[in-house]
């Protein structure tokens, strides 16, 4: 017999001083604007944004490519000064003046990082937000609000 447990959503909160640096970063862009950023777990189903980082990038109006040099330099320098890059686990981009949503892109760019698991937020000049949870291990699964 299987036993059917309540699944429950994980709860995102963000430090207040990651939440600025989120704000600033895409209030000051021209157009759309990408980052990573540190995340940590609180609990078994709470997950916490210590820290939002921004790399060198490509930007239009309509797109970001991150400088994958740079990202790979911070975190061989995460490695050298002791610190452990299996925090970078939040994806977070900008659609500029566009509503927040979820793009066939998004879910490509999300895969690509090959974690085990990956918080990623969308975000607009309005200050819309739209966060998921997505886990690759055992089986991939998405677990975002509609």
């Amino acid at each position: 017999m299987i036993k059917n447990k309540a699944m429950r959503r994980p709860v995102i909160y963000i430090l207040p001083l990651a939440k600025i640096k989120l704000d600033a970063y895409v209030r000051f862009a021209e157009g759309e604007i990408s980052g990573l950023g540190k995340v940590g777990r609180l609990g078994r189903e709470e997950l916490l944004i210590e820290d939002i980082l921004l790399f060198d990038q490509e930007c239009t109006p309509s797109s970001t490519k991150l400088d994958q040099g740079k990202i790979a330099d911070f975190l061989v320098d995460m490695i050298e000064s002791g610190e452990d890059p299996s925090c970078i686990r939040l994806w977070w981009h900008s659609l500029a003046d566009i509503g927040s949503c979820w793009s066939a892109k998004d879910d490509e760019t999300i895969c690509g990082f090959n974690n085990e698991w990956m918080v990623s937020l969308v975000t607009n000049f309005a200050g819309d937000y739209l966060c998921r949870v997505d886990a690759f291990v055992p089986v991939q699964m998405t677990v975002y609000e509609t």
